[in-house]
């Protein structure tokens, strides 16, 4: 019998990290910030952290930008 495999759609923090490209300890310092991704804690406060994948995808998604801050800089000084 084939069983066939499922997408991934939650991720622990090592995996959301490398997911994204980042160190574990960038998300841990996100999470305490509230800078990073939604997550989901599974009981209470020493709990397993999840992060949805389609979430770590719209918050990427949400950090994409077409100039430098440069370029933003110079073109708030000339409006």
């Amino acid at each position: 019998m084939h069983t066939a495999t499922l997408p991934q759609m939650y991720f622990s923090p090592a995996e959301a990290a490398k997911y994204l490209g980042i160190t574990t300890r960038t998300m841990a310092q996100w999470r305490r910030t509230g800078r990073g991704p939604t997550y989901a804690r599974l009981g209470g406060l020493t709990s397993r952290v999840r992060y949805e994948k389609s979430q770590l995808d719209q918050w990427m998604h949400s950090k994409q930008q077409t100039q430098t801050v440069a370029e933003r800089s110079a073109a708030l000084d000339t409006a």
